[in-house]
Formats: C-alpha cells, sequence, structure tokens
C-alpha cells in the first residue's frame, strides 16, 4: 500500500523536481538513467567512457566503461560483452552436480526459456 501512495505521489512531477525537493530536505539522491541516456551525459563523452563492443545475440553496440581506477597510460575497458541470458546453465548446473538426463529434461521442458 505505501509502495502505491508512493509510486502516485511521484508521478505528479517530474524527477527533477523530486530531485530538488529532496536535495533541499538533505536527503541524498541521485535520478536513474537508462543506457542511452548515460552514453551521452556529458562526463561520459568528455572523458572518452564510451567503448564499442560487439554482443553475441545483439550485435553492434556502444557501452560505458567504468572508470573503476585508471593510471596514467593505462586505460581499463571491458574487452568483451556479457555472454547472453542462459550460456553458462550447463556448466553451473555440472558444477551442482545436476545429472544428463534432468538437464535435458528441464531443457526441452522450457524451464530455461
Amino acid at each position: 500500500q505505501l509502495r502505491d501512495r508512493l509510486e502516485a505521489a511521484f508521478l505528479e512531477h517530474p524527477s527533477a523536481y523530486w530531485s530538488e525537493y529532496l536535495d533541499a530536505a538533505g536527503v541524498p539522491n541521485g535520478e536513474l538513467t537508462y543506457t542511452e541516456e548515460l552514453l551521452e551525459h556529458e562526463q561520459v563523452v568528455a572523458n572518452d567512457y564510451r567503448v564499442a563492443l560487439t554482443h553475441e545475440v545483439l550485435g553492434e553496440g556502444e557501452v560505458q566503461a567504468p572508470p573503476a581506477f585508471q593510471m596514467q597510460r593505462t586505460r581499463l575497458e571491458p574487452t568483451k560483452s556479457s555472454p547472453p541470458l542462459g550460456f553458462h546453465n550447463r556448466e553451473v548446473l555440472d558444477e551442482l552436480g545436476v545429472s544428463d538426463d534432468e538437464y535435458a529434461a528441464w531443457q526441452e521442458s522450457g524451464l530455461f526459456g
């Protein structure tokens, strides 16, 4: 019930309003951004934190390289994309002791999507 009330209240104003409101009350806050918005953020662009990657399912795209730490001449960035959902199912279930027959039955039943 509280969640419903909060959601209704938050929908009454844009996020910028709520950010100012919470700032004035001394409440730490920050707006969540979608990947597309993040890639266009002025600091991401200015610091050259965009990296082109190829994903096995989605194809070519850009991601934000997190600036965990950066040395003067060495830049850390992702070298490959994350695997598709379920890519490591077999390996993980092997480690958990799931038999080939169980795995096949689960796969046939559509358990993995």
